[in-house]
C-alpha cells in the first residue's frame, strides 16, 4: 500500500518530467518483490519504489533511463550471481524477474487507475497485455480469470486497509506510527476525548467517539 501511495505521489509531483513505470510482471525462482509490485524512475535519476531488496535497483533505472526511446519493452533480470557467492554474500534470493518498462502518461486519477490499479471500486484488476503487439496495453476486469493465458498479466487492484482500534490509551497509542509506515488508516474508538487526541500522531488518522 505504502509504495503504490508514494508512486502516486512521485508521479504527480514530477509530472512535467519523462517517467518509465517498471512492473514485475513474471517470477522464476525466489525473490522480494513478487508480480505487480512496481517503481518509477525519472529520467534524470530520481525513483520511487523498489523491485528488489537494492541489489538490482541501480541495473533498473539504468535499463529505463538508457532504452527510454525503445518503450515499451520486457526485460529480464537475474538475481543468481556466481560474483554473490565467491565474495561471501548472497542477494538474498535465487531466481528471475521479468519487468515491463513502459512510459508513464501525464498524471490524472483515470491514469492512476489504469497504471496503478489503485483506487479501484467496481473491478478486480487490470489485464495488462505482454504480447509483442498490444504490449502494455491495459483493460479493466471483472476476475483475474480473465488473465489466464501467458499473453497478459493481472494487476489486482490496490484497496485501502484501516485498523480499527478499540480504546485510545497508551498501549494503542504505536498503532499511528505504524500504520502510518504501512499506509494504512487508522481510526481510534474510544468515549474519553482527551485519550483519542494523544492518540493521534499523523494526519491519516481519523477518531470516532
Amino acid at each position: 500500500m505504502k509504495d503504490i501511495q508514494d508512486i502516486s505521489a512521485f508521479w504527480k509531483a514530477h509530472n512535467n518530467s519523462d517517467l518509465v513505470l517498471a512492473t514485475i510482471v513474471r517470477k522464476t525462482g525466489s525473490a522480494y518483490r513478487q508480480p505487480g509490485a512496481k517503481k518509477v524512475i525519472s529520467t534524470y535519476g530520481a525513483d520511487a519504489g523498489y523491485l528488489s531488496g537494492g541489489c538490482l535497483e541501480g541495473e533498473i533505472n539504468r535499463t529505463a533511463c538508457e532504452g527510454f526511446s525503445k518503450l515499451p519493452f520486457v526485460k529480464s533480470f537475474s538475481t543468481m550471481s556466481d560474483e554473490d557467492r565467491l565474495m561471501g554474500y548472497q542477494t538474498g534470493c535465487a531466481g528471475e524477474i521479468a519487468i515491463l518498462f513502459e512510459r508513464l502518461p501525464d498524471y490524472n486519477q483515470e491514469n492512476v487507475k489504469t497504471y496503478l490499479a489503485y483506487g479501484l471500486d467496481d473491478c478486480a484488476g487490470v489485464r495488462v497485455e505482454l504480447d509483442d503487439q498490444k504490449l502494455g496495453q491495459r483493460h479493466f476486469v471483472e476476475s483475474e480469470q480473465d488473465c489466464e493465458d501467458d499473453a497478459c498479466f493481472f494487476d489486482a487492484a490496490v484497496r485501502p486497509v484501516a485498523l480499527n482500534v478499540i480504546g485510545a490509551g497508551p498501549n494503542s497509542r504505536p498503532f499511528s506510527e505504524l500504520c502510518k509506515t504501512l499506509g494504512w488508516q487508522v481510526r481510534f474508538l474510544d468515549y474519553r476525548p482527551s485519550e483519542i487526541d494523544g492518540a493521534i500522531q499523523s494526519p491519516i488518522s481519523e477518531f470516532h467517539t
